[in-house]
């Protein structure tokens, strides 16, 4: 982070504003260089959360963003949180992190998942 961001005399909402700008850059260059890397998912995931901290409510797409993050750092258990948390306006957001988190689970080998290791996982809907 800029030294500057974190004077006191920064309003929340300028410290927020540049959080998330930091976020969604390190996401959009990966979309762009079509790569996945876990140190920028992890760049992501702790902006978006310093967003958070100075008080943005994340938009849908940035919480979409975070839970591809949260996938990638293998925190499947904090994507389902976060995506049962979106407003109900926000189904494409919620089908598509769905998707990506049932394709991700079906992705592990045998053995991995959490129905193979015999624990049960509820997904409750709104």
């Amino acid at each position: 982070a800029l030294p500057v961001i974190e004077q006191p005399w920064v309003p929340s909402l300028e410290k927020a504003r540049y959080h998330r700008l930091v976020a969604r850059a390190v996401a959009l260059g990966e979309r762009e260089l079509g790569v996945r890397d876990p140190l920028n998912a992890e760049t992501i995931r702790r902006e978006l959360h310093a967003a958070e901290q100075a008080g943005l409510v994340l938009s849908p797409p940035d919480v979409v963003t975070l839970s591809q993050s949260y996938l990638l750092l293998g925190k499947e258990d904090k994507v389902l949180a976060r995506v049962m948390g979106l407003p109900r306006d926000a189904s494409d957001a919620r089908r598509t992190m769905l998707r990506a988190l049932v394709e991700h689970e079906l992705a592990k080998p045998a053995g991995v998942r959490p129905r193979d290791r015999g624990t049960d996982v509820h997904y409750v809907g709104r």
